[in-house]
């Protein structure tokens, strides 16, 4: 299945009702584990944990239009990015939440769609939102993401209400 039809099916589901995980208990609770320990790894720039999360053979593409396949060379582009882009100090304030929902497409792949509010250091600094969409597929006895797109929302004038409407992404809380 290619990646376009994969992302088609992915989100026919989600807008026509794809069971939640929320009452499903314990899946729901495990797939979000994973992403939470993966979002975590990443903020802590630890590598060789942050891979522990993904699948062998991953498909990631970052808001950039990066695009990275497979779990070694999504590896190697990691030790890039955190080179280029390091941790950063603890004294920086940034607002920094985030929020997600679990759908369950089928009993073998879950949808996490994830909202992160990031606001950069700088008094001019405007926040940005990004979301990101995890593929997480169950493999192995386990659950790894599988395929993760992550994109920056931005405004772009105003839809009618009858043609669009705010997405199904979660929505993050205030402080």
């Amino acid at each position: 299945m290619t990646r376009v039809s994969l992302l088609v099916f992915a989100f026919f589901l989600l807008l026509h009702g794809a069971p939640s995980f929320a009452d499903a208990g314990k899946p729901g609770k495990e797939v979000l584990a994973v992403v939470e320990g993966m979002d975590t790894a990443w903020s802590d720039q630890d590598v060789e944990q942050c891979l522990t999360y993904f699948s062998a053979d991953i498909d990631f593409e970052n808001s950039f239009g990066w695009s990275v396949q497979g779990r070694e060379n999504l590896g190697r582009f990691l030790e890039w990015l955190f080179a280029r882009y390091p941790k950063p100090d603890s004294t920086v304030e940034s607002d920094n939440r985030t929020a997600s929902a679990v759908q369950l497409l089928t009993p073998t792949l879950a949808l996490v769609d994830s909202a992160q509010n990031v606001t950069p250091p700088g008094a001019d600094a405007a926040p940005r939102i990004f979301r990101t969409t995890h593929i997480v597929k169950y493999e192995n006895d386990a659950w790894q993401i599988w395929r993760t797109r992550i994109w920056e929302a931005r405004a772009s004038g105003a839809v009618p209400a009858d043609i669009a409407r705010n997405g199904r992404f979660p929505e993050i809380s205030g402080e």
